[in-house]
């Protein structure tokens, strides 16, 4: 079984690379656009940085596709080291490939970008803005269509259902961070008849 060193190499710095665009793609799903604005502040980078801010959901779809992409790749490259160039393709190193692969991908992609996401969404965004900035553009062509779906989806599931969710998304929320001791009584009370105010017919 011979495989070139550089096929190993590449492998592992796909790995990371999925690593950081699955941080990436899970921090601008946690974040709010407030906290990346004070993280850009608290840098000196909120001028270089505001483009991003409302356009979250868009900078995510290229991050995505960058990450489906390099995901594939990834567990191509593992059937390629594992099973090499003049070895036939047996339901067994198939099998090894295919284990070798989710283990890596699991760990990296999963387990410590979904911890990043969950400590440090705003850093992480900061961190990598340039990376963003080119996935951004190089990958106009597949927002438009990721765009394009979701207003399908967006017109398929209501309007008016969307906003009836985010308000029972508030209102647990608001329950969830009382009951970890975050928020008192009284808070937790004024802000739940807030959301109920708003939800009332005038």
């Amino acid at each position: 079984m011979t495989v070139p060193a550089s096929f190993l190499v590449a492998a592992v710095a796909l790995l990371a690379a999925m690593g950081v665009l699955s941080a990436l793609s899970r921090s601008l799903l946690a974040v709010s656009e407030s906290a990346l604005e004070r993280e850009l502040e608290e840098r000196g980078r909120l001028a270089r940085g505001s483009w991003v801010i409302g356009r979250l959901a868009q900078v995510g779809w290229a991050v995505d596709f960058a990450r489906t992409a390099g995901r594939i790749g990834f567990t191509v490259l593992v059937i390629a080291v594992v099973v090499g160039f003049d070895e036939p393709l047996t339901p067994g190193l198939l099998t090894v490939s295919w284990l070798v692969a989710v283990a890596a991908l699991w760990l990296l992609t999963t387990a410590a970008a979904g911890a990043f996401a969950r400590h440090a969404p705003a850093a992480t965004i900061c961190t990598f803005l340039p990376t963003l900035r080119i996935l951004y553009v190089v990958l106009a062509p597949f927002r438009a269509v990721a765009d394009l779906v979701d207003g399908a989806v967006a017109r398929l599931v209501g309007a008016g259902a969307a906003a009836d969710r985010a308000e029972e998304d508030l209102a647990s929320a608001i329950e969830d961070t009382q009951s970890h001791g975050a928020l008192d009584e009284l808070a937790a009370a004024i802000l739940e008849n807030a959301i109920a105010y708003r939800a009332r017919p005038v």
